[in-house]
């Protein structure tokens, strides 16, 4: 991934609001089952359950950015699919809770791309994460204003 295909994926997260209400369940529309898996995993890293927080799979995170993806033009939903398949080659899925953290540490530390890939996809399970009304209800945000 380069710098530009990280800005993008960056600047994603502005469209957050818009898949804020997407509800867990719902048919895919962008990823392969692999793909789904290592991306539900890493959101499930980036935002572990924390009581009384939800953690990413409880709030629907991999749904939510998978419906978010669908919408992106076709170079930006290439970009994240290559950000997600350079986590699943080293297998992230396969491995207990311990080393997956040691997996994404590795990743924050590594090489250019990976410090983006990892930065890129924290990023954008982080803001989708916060922008779900689940998440709000927890720290007594009311939602933006109307």
């Amino acid at each position: 991934m380069n710098r530009r295909g990280f800005l993008t994926l960056s600047a994603a997260a502005a469209a957050l609001p818009v898949v804020a209400e997407a509800k867990p369940g719902l048919g895919r529309h962008t990823f392969s089952d692999r793909q789904f898996e290592t991306l539900s995993a890493v959101a499930e890293l980036v935002n572990p359950p924390d009581h009384p927080l939800p953690g990413a799979s409880e709030v629907g995170v991999a749904h939510k950015l998978d419906e978010l993806a669908a919408r992106f033009p076709e170079g930006m939903a290439k970009e994240l699919k290559a950000a997600i398949a350079l986590v699943q080659v080293r297998r992230l899925v396969h491995k207990d809770r311990e080393g997956r953290e040691a997996l994404w540490t590795t990743l924050s530390q590594g090489s250019a791309t990976d410090r983006q890939v990892h930065k890129s996809l924290t990023s954008l399970c982080t803001a989708t994460y916060w922008a779900s009304p689940e998440v709000w209800e927890h720290v007594g945000y009311p939602g933006p204003p109307l």
